[in-house]
Parts: structure tokens; C-alpha cells; sequence
């Protein structure tokens, strides 16, 4: 009876996660979108200014949360330069 009861309210109080893999080629704007989506979060926990975010080219892979209409996103970053090209098929 109690992994029943205990399966019923994980799955009520579980969400939705949506993974997104952000890809191109180096300097197209993934980690700004990435920084962007995130940009309302900061703002309503006072972490960010609330201007333009600051970025510099990606090395490997940036991770970011985000939580859209009820549904936990998660964004993967990848870098896009030339060295990092090599890795996009795995």
C-alpha cells in the first residue's frame, strides 16, 4: 500500500522535462540564447542586471535550467568551434 501511495504522489508532484540539445556553428548566438531564455530567472531572483549578458566563445558545453508553462527545461550548449565539430555526431 505505501509504494502505491508513494508512486501516486511522486507522479503528482513530478514535471514534465523537455531536453534541448542548442547547436551551430561558432559564434551563431547559442550561448546568448541560452543566457537570454534564462535572463527571466535572474531577474526575478535579483542575480542579473537585466542588461545584455556578457559571453565568450564556448569550450565544450555550457547547462542551463529553465522552467516554461509548467514544463523543466534543460538546455545543452555545445561549442561550435572547429575542434568541438568533431564530437557533434556522438
Amino acid at each position: 500500500m505505501f509504494t502505491l501511495l508513494s508512486g501516486l504522489v511522486e507522479w503528482a508532484a513530478s514535471k514534465e522535462e523537455v531536453r534541448l540539445l542548442v547547436l551551430g556553428l561558432d559564434g551563431a548566438g547559442k550561448t546568448t540564447l541560452l543566457h537570454a531564455a534564462q535572463a527571466p530567472a535572474r531577474r526575478a531572483t535579483g542575480s542579473g542586471d537585466g542588461g545584455p549578458p556578457k559571453t565568450r566563445p564556448t569550450v565544450g558545453l555550457n547547462v542551463g535550467k529553465l522552467e516554461a508553462g509548467g514544463v523543466a527545461v534543460m538546455l545543452w550548449d555545445l561549442g561550435g568551434g572547429a575542434g568541438l565539430r568533431v564530437i557533434w555526431d556522438r
